[in-house]
């Protein structure tokens, strides 16, 4: 009953506004101010019957990732993890060592990722991988409206409207939906970085 359910309201696209308002807790990391808010790291808490509607939906979002994402890409990804990506990385030096060559390593940092991601462009970025668009569609009316409030020692926040937010952190597709913009930049590090070869095999980026 409670499958069924939910998904007659993924058909109709008509969701409960309990969907639409998700509560910020703001959680300190070690060594910082506590004054500062800005460093503070935001876990989103939403309905349970949210999460299990979305978890419903990322088979499809973690096709396209799986088919489309290049392998360099570690994160979220089944068979792949940090350590194989270290192990990379410790191989790219021993060998620059061993021939005498310059070895350069950028670490990009990308701050509040999964939330700064437009809906328009999150949009786009799926149908460039080939996501169903009834899929696409479901997941933009299911944010529309979307707004959210923050839980302070003095209680919560008034309601601040996330319109435009894509990928809330802490939602169930939202980590292989942000695998398809993270993309974009992987195959334009690809194009654009020589990178280091091994053999005839160029590694221009690890992530």
């Amino acid at each position: 009953l409670y499958y069924k359910a939910l998904c007659d309201v993924l058909r109709s696209r008509e969701f409960p506004q309990e969907w639409k308002s998700w509560i910020a807790f703001l959680a300190m990391k070690k060594g910082e101010d506590p004054r500062e808010l800005g460093r503070r790291r935001d876990l989103w808490l939403m309905p349970h019957s949210l999460k299990v509607a979305a978890r419903m939906l990322t088979g499809e979002f973690e096709r396209a990732a799986w088919e489309g994402v290049p392998g360099s890409q570690a994160g979220f990804t089944k068979d792949a993890n940090a350590p194989g990506q270290t192990l990379t990385l410790r191989a790219h030096r021993e060998r620059c060592r061993q021939r005498r060559q310059g070895y350069y390593v950028l670490f990009a940092d990308y701050g509040t990722f999964f939330m700064s991601i437009a809906k328009e462009v999150m949009a786009k970025c799926e149908a460039w991988h080939g996501v169903t668009p009834e899929l696409s569609e479901v997941m933009l009316a299911m944010q529309d409206g979307l707004s959210g409030r923050a839980e302070t020692a003095y209680g919560l926040t008034d309601e601040f409207k996330m319109e435009g937010v894509a990928c809330g952190q802490g939602h169930e597709c939202s980590p292989s939906r942000s695998k398809l913009v993270i993309s974009l930049i992987q195959h334009a590090v690809s194009k654009f970085a020589r990178g280091y070869r091994f053999g005839d095999v160029a590694v221009p980026q690890v992530y």
